[in-house]
Order: structure tokens, then sequence, then C-alpha cells
């Protein structure tokens, strides 16, 4: 969904690029074409002021969020680890580790999904 939207933010970018450009570089005289969608408006706001400073960099803020994949991991990690002490718990010890190992694929797959749902429902 992240990607989807990105995608269109670009293609907006790239549509609205013309009009800015020309604006930018001669405000006064240009008129936006008849087949336009919509006029552009001269705005002193959008021409650069190649006399200022330089840009400070922006400092780095370190990501402290786990993405839906991460999130997804963990939750197969621990539903492995649950399903398999789970089943393998009891019984006779002769088929413990076929139970366990049923267990930690059962596990998993239910951690994943609930791990994927979420990280959907948390916007990750």
């Amino acid at each position: 969904m992240m990607r989807t939207m990105l995608i269109a933010v670009a293609a907006a970018a790239l549509l609205s690029a013309g009009d800015l450009a020309a604006q930018q570089v001669d405000g006064s005289g240009w008129r936006a074409p008849s087949t336009a969608l919509a006029r552009a408006t001269v705005d002193s706001r959008l021409r650069p002021d190649f006399a200022a400073s330089p840009v400070q960099p922006v400092a780095e803020v370190p990501a402290s969020r786990l993405s839906l994949a991460q999130v997804a991991a963990v939750g197969a990690v621990v539903g492995c680890v649950t399903g398999a002490l789970v089943m393998g718990s009891g019984g006779d010890a002769r088929d413990r580790a076929p139970r366990r190992f049923n267990g930690c694929i059962l596990g998993a797959s239910i951690g994943g999904f609930a791990g994927g749902v979420y990280g959907l429902a948390t916007g990750r």
C-alpha cells in the first residue's frame, strides 16, 4: 500500500513539475495553455532564493519502529516457540520430537499471520 502511495505522489509531482518550473523560470510572462487542467498562479514563495545559505543537514532520527515484515517475523518466531512448547508437552516421550516440529510449523504460520495483521492494523 505504501508503494502505491509513493507511485501516486511521484506521478503527481511529475505532472505538476512543468507548471512549477515555468513559474520559477519566468513567472511574470508565463500563461498556462488552454488545455491545462488548472491555471497556475504566480507565487513569490515558489521562486528559489539562490543567495540564501545552503540548507543545513537534518539530524537523522533513528528508526525505533519495526516494519511490517519484521513484526510478522517476530510473530512467526514467537508462534513457533509457543507451538513447540504446547504441543511437545505431555504424552509419550517417543513421539515428542515430531509433535514439537508440527507445533512449531503450526505456531509459526499462526504467529506470522497474527503479526502481519497487527502490523497492518497499527500502520507499520
